[in-house]
């Protein structure tokens, strides 16, 4: 057990003094995470996918791809503050469902972000994309909030209520965020306009024309285009990084760039059109890889490649096809659209919103030339949770007490070490409706829940991932010792204030 724990020891010690000198220099960081981009969608994880995705394809290439990688929760807004904060959104006031355009701001003011940490590092810092966290609207009557319940249909609720010429009083920019341009929530929720940092362009006064998942009644600016959200978040995460550059400083920088592609409603630019056989989402799916393919010759334009962390991903799972109509349809409480026989999932069991893998297991990409080897495949269980510890021990940093405490760094696993106690780790995942489950080794263990949708198991589940990747055999029965300890693991973390 002594000479055990001195080897322990020791190996510890030789990788702490090897990362040290490894990570002597701050690298810029850049985080690209697209909106329901399923396991199967990117042709580096399925060689059958039906959508072309050359740019995410190369960058595996020079990198690494995990093949067990997750998203904390199986919808976007928890998902989005688990992966800035390090802590599981079902500790925040949301326990279910996500935010909606006009609700307040989720991260708590004094909660440290991915933002924050590399800010106090010297960092310059920018958030481009969907949001989806909250903002801090002000109504014309001055009410700054709580406001009712958005069911009631009250003016604020829809958008028309809100005074759009006062500055936010929450969001990107008082959370670590120097600069921020982007939209409130998902592109299917108002107001359709953009922000930039604390204020909205243009002046959302005019009813939006109806898609698929929109509303009649929701303001939109004057010209607004739904085709062209993600060329407008590209072409200013590229003039970040341009600006960044003219400065000529020594100053690294963390781009996080949050795309809306491929969520509904699908409607792509011109330019990707028809580009898929996968229908209008498929072209949504080019549209990201094109999206990412920008900001990576925008790096080597600048001659940024050797020294940037790029880290490509998705905030869950995809919907199970193109849902626009009239070839969606609802079966069991899932929209359900054409698939054009491309998996979007891969073989992974359900999809967005569901506790099944294909609902949180996720493509993740890292590139890091000279640390991260090249065409290099890691099967660790990680989570996106796990990026503010992961970026503290690329910069050597200590993160203060209370924060990330859902967040277990992967660096090791970048650097092709074996992270200490890795079968021992375990993820939590939760769902649309708060249904848990909780992952360790090659056990899932999924948590009875009441009030699972109609058609649903919604008793204790076991599966043995290993042995039943696609989750089709409960063998609660015949491991009941092994569901009771994950059940109790699961209990004591729900209780706790962290589980690192």
């Amino acid at each position: 057990m002594r000479l055990s724990f001195i080897c322990a020891a020791v190996l510890c010690c030789v990788f702490d003094v090897a990362a040290s000198a490894v990570l002597a220099a701050r690298p810029n960081i850049v985080l690209i995470m697209a909106d329901d981009m399923g396991y199967g969608d990117v042709g580096c994880y399925n060689a059958e996918s039906k959508i072309s995705t050359p740019h995410m394809d190369r960058l595996a290439g020079q990198g690494m791809r995990f093949t067990d990688a997750h998203t904390p929760s199986s919808v976007c807004t928890p998902t989005r503050y688990g992966l800035l904060t390090g802590r599981y959104c079902w500790r925040s006031r949301l326990k279910n469902s996500v935010l909606w355009g006009f609700d307040h701001p989720l991260i708590e003011k004094d909660r440290e972000t991915i933002a924050s940490l590399l800010k106090r590092h010297g960092y310059a810092t920018a958030s481009v994309g969907k949001w989806h966290l909250g903002l801090g609207w002000t109504t014309r009557d001055g009410n700054k909030g709580p406001w009712p319940d958005r069911s009631k249909n009250e003016p604020h609720a829809a958008g028309w209520g809100i005074d759009y010429a006062t500055p936010l009083r929450g969001g990107p920019n008082t959370l670590g965020f120097d600069y921020f341009f982007g939209i409130a929530a998902s592109n299917n929720m108002p107001p359709y306009c953009f922000i930039e940092d604390d204020r909205v362009v243009g002046n959302p006064n005019i009813k939006k024309t109806p898609l698929n998942y929109g509303n009649t009644t929701a303001p939109m600016v004057a010209g607004w285009d739904d085709s062209q959200y993600g060329p407008n978040f590209t072409e200013k995460a590229v003039a970040f990084i341009d600006q960044h550059q003219a400065k000529q400083s020594d100053e690294p920088f963390f781009l996080y760039f949050p795309s809306q592609a491929p969520h509904r409603p699908c409607v792509p630019p011109d330019f990707v059109r028809g580009k898929s056989q996968a229908g209008r989402r498929g072209d949504m799916v080019i549209e990201f890889d094109w999206s990412v393919g920008q900001i990576l010759k925008t790096l080597q334009r600048h001659k940024l490649t050797e020294n940037t962390i790029v880290l490509v991903t998705s905030d869950n799972g995809a919907t199970p096809g193109d849902t626009f109509p009239p070839k969606s349809k609802k079966r069991n409480g899932n929209i359900l659209g054409e698939t054009f026989g491309h998996k979007s999932c891969g073989d992974w069991r359900g999809y967005k919103s569901q506790i099944w893998e294909g609902g949180h297991r996720v493509p993740l990409i890292v590139r890091w030339p000279g640390q991260v080897e090249r065409a290099s495949v890691s099967h660790e269980l990680v989570c996106l949770t796990d990026l503010i510890s992961t970026v503290a021990d690329v910069l050597d940093a200590k993160l203060p007490t209370e924060a990330g405490p859902d967040s277990v760094s992967f660096l090791p696993a970048l650097l092709g070490k074996q992270p200490a106690n890795s079968s021992d780790k375990a993820v939590i995942h939760h769902d649309y409706s708060g249904r848990f489950s909780i992952r360790q080794g090659d056990w899932k263990y999924v948590a009875p829940f009441a009030k699972a949708r109609r058609g649903a198991e919604t008793g204790a589940l076991l599966f043995n991932l290993r042995a039943d990747p696609a989750e089709k055999k409960n063998v609660i029965a015949d491991n009941a010792e092994v569901a009771k300890r994950l059940a109790g693991l699961l209990a004591r973390y729900q209780t706790a204030d962290h589980s690192r």
